[in-house]
């Protein structure tokens, strides 16, 4: 068994995806988390982990929004076998990141809803890329409809086991961040 792995969901994080992603191999990303494990950070829940690692070649898709911005969207599924969700992006390009976490989640927690790609003990769930460099804590915190996704175990989300108030908690932290930002795509 190997210790980490790409899971098939951070595979659409690619240069033109609304989401944030790496300038090079994934054979690469897997060489920087292994020199930087040591790092881990705890994530939303047991099982889940915020690797710290140096921004060279990691874009952000995130940016600060203006007045007069165009948006594009689409709905369909994340990836095979989930339901739709709205994906909705700014037309913008990607800027270099100057913090970046990738998110692992354990082998475990991604058999939960039959959604791990290997028998790897971790596996790459999210590169989360940011223009601030602060490198503490989320970099970028999950959106609302990630968060809601995931609480209410939604196609694709991932139990939090949170009481309402933890679930109001980060609700107030992703609307406050999130109310003038969006991700962006070309």
């Amino acid at each position: 068994m190997s210790k980490i792995s790409v899971n098939e969901i951070v595979r659409r994080q690619t240069k033109d995806s609304p989401y944030s992603y790496f300038a090079g191999s994934w054979s690469a990303v897997l060489e920087i988390i292994e020199q930087h494990f040591h790092l881990a950070l705890p994530g939303y829940r047991d099982g889940v982990v915020l690797i710290p690692v140096p921004p060279h070649g990691f874009y952000s898709s995130v940016v600060t929004l203006q007045e007069g911005d165009e948006f594009a969207g689409v709905y369909k599924p994340r990836q095979p076998g989930e339901t739709p969700r709205r994906q909705i992006w700014v037309k913008r390009p990607k800027s270099p990141a100057k913090s970046v976490q990738i998110v692992l989640y354990r082998h475990d927690v991604l058999v939960e809803n039959d959604e791990q790609s290997s028998d790897a003990e971790w596996e790459i769930v999210s590169i989360n890329a940011s223009t601030d460099e602060n490198a503490a804590g989320d970099v970028v915190p999950k959106t609302v409809g990630t968060l809601l996704a995931n609480h209410f175990q939604d196609s694709g989300g991932t139990a939090t086991g949170w009481t309402l108030e933890q679930l109001e908690k980060e609700l107030r932290i992703s609307y406050f961040y999130w109310k003038d930002k969006a991700n962006a795509q070309e």
